[in-house]
């Protein structure tokens, strides 16, 4: 063993549990996903579970810093450091399992308004286009009685331009065709 892995070696059993945690979400982050994390450590023995791994570290830097203190208060130390660090590792799966629950949770509840939203903007588009159609419609007919609802009934007589009645026009030109236009009495 070379004498830089003793040092690191060494400063690993040294750890606090908030140290111990993040040395081990650093290992584990440094794997492409779950599935590669969980497969690695089947090849390996018990003690390097993450779990073993983390309560060893933290425990050797306790019986490190109290060598020499009497052996109950080296084991209660160590009990609290086991404590601590497996209330940080399960606080850290705790969240991170209802990370991802809440993501799903939120994630699915964002397609359905993505699907509401869509179905009402071309629910609006179509009503916009059935709006233009109308009016295209409403501007191609030929001129004719409508009842209450809009519809044309009968066809009107198509009225021919006099000329010049009495100065008023009777039409108007719109485009290569001519529309009735609505004669106003100008009442005195």
């Amino acid at each position: 063993m070379t004498n830089r892995k003793r040092r690191v070696e060494k400063l690993e059993t040294g750890l606090t549990p908030a140290q111990a945690i993040l040395l081990w979400l650093h290992e584990a982050h440094s794997f492409h996903g779950i599935k590669e994390y969980a497969r690695d450590p089947s090849d390996k023995p018990d003690s390097e579970a993450p779990i073993d791994k983390l309560t060893t570290q933290v425990a050797d830097a306790v019986k490190q810093i109290l060598k020499g203190q009497p052996r109950e208060e080296i084991n209660k130390a160590v009990r609290k450091v086991y404590r601590d660090v497996l209330f940080l590792f399960f606080l850290h799966q705790q969240v991170n399992g209802k990370l991802l629950t809440e993501e799903r949770y939120y994630w699915t509840k964002w397609q359905l308004l993505n699907n509401e939203l869509y179905s009402l903007l071309k629910e609006q588009a179509l009503y916009r286009q059935m709006r233009w159609n109308r009016i295209k419609v409403g501007l191609e007919m030929p001129s004719g009685r409508r009842d209450r609802r809009g519809f044309r009934g009968r066809q009107a007589a198509p009225r021919h331009d006099l000329g010049d009645a009495g100065g008023k026009r009777r039409h108007r030109p719109v485009g290569d065709r001519e529309l009735p236009t609505r004669r106003q009495d100008s009442i005195a």
